[in-house]
């Protein structure tokens, strides 16, 4: 489905009369479909629809700039958050610890990461200069 108005309307049909406890995505993409939920069944808070809700899990953007407004949708009570690291290429990281603002990296997801040390770069490359 090339439509994301479509896919949104087909997800909201298809979910807005089953028990939701997650929804994993992009932060902006979520409200989307939150607030057809909400407009769908005329509620102000989305688990009225949802009452057992219990989790986001969120990546593709920053979400400090979408709280609020998610935290709004909620009624005021927000619900727990997960950040995620994902790409096309694999699963990259995950938060481990609700209570900082880091991820964990996933070394055993059969993606090979090739890190190349700047400070080698740096100490061997002719004509570049230490700053202490």
């Amino acid at each position: 489905m090339d439509d994301w108005e479509s896919k949104i309307v087909k997800i909201g049909e298809n979910t807005i009369i089953e028990n939701v406890i997650s929804v994993s995505g992009v932060p902006t993409w979520m409200m989307v479909l939150f607030h057809w939920v909400m407009q769908r069944k005329g509620v102000q808070d989305v688990r009225e629809v949802w009452p057992n809700f219990e989790v986001l899990f969120h990546g593709g953007v920053g979400f400090g700039p979408y709280r609020d407004s998610i935290k709004s949708i909620f009624g005021g009570n927000m619900p727990k958050t997960v950040e995620i690291y994902n790409a096309s290429e694999g699963f990259f990281g995950i938060q481990d610890d609700p209570n900082k603002n880091e991820m964990l990296l996933m070394l055993d997801y059969g993606i090979f990461y090739d890190v190349y040390l700047f400070v080698l770069y740096f100490w061997s490359t002719p004509g570049t200069r230490q700053y202490h």
